[in-house]
């Protein structure tokens, strides 16, 4: 544990951080409802053009939208840990390492192709008091084990 003079500057930086990932979330909020009514606008113009005989522009939003989603992804990433226990949590059962990466896989989420095992055992082990090794090479939430 650190001492007291350097856990004050960290606690004031982490809740800094905490005011701007609220402030990030709700301006991600803000840009749904844009590109929503976005939508709706062009939606609303490719009718029109169609009613009077015009060929419709090209929908935007839809371009806006996929560029968006990995600005989103960006701004809410979930630490390894996190996601492991989500995992655990919808499976509802212990997994060895090489499942838990392939579960990344499915849900497409990013993990090292030189080393994705070792980056989970890391995660796993870096959080002794969410997870706990069973038996050979199997890990679980301690939660779930009890």
């Amino acid at each position: 544990m650190l001492p007291h003079t350097e856990i004050d500057p960290i606690k004031k930086a982490i809740e800094a951080a905490e005011q701007e990932r609220a402030q990030l979330i709700e301006k991600l909020k803000e840009m749904d409802k844009i590109k929503e009514r976005l939508g709706q606008v062009e939606a609303f113009i490719s009718q029109g053009k169609i009613l009077i005989g015009q060929q419709p522009s090209e929908i935007l939003s839809k371009k806006i939208e996929d560029t968006d989603v990995r600005s989103i992804r960006f701004l809410r990433k979930k630490p390894n840990y996190e996601k492991i226990v989500e995992i655990f949590k919808t499976t509802g059962r212990a997994m060895k390492l090489s499942e838990i990466s392939n579960e990344f896989r499915a849900r497409q989420w990013p993990l090292s192709e030189k080393n994705p095992l070792e980056i989970l055992r890391t995660a796993l082990k870096s959080k002794p008091l969410l997870f706990v090794k069973i038996g050979r090479g199997a890990w679980d939430l301690k939660e779930q084990t009890k």
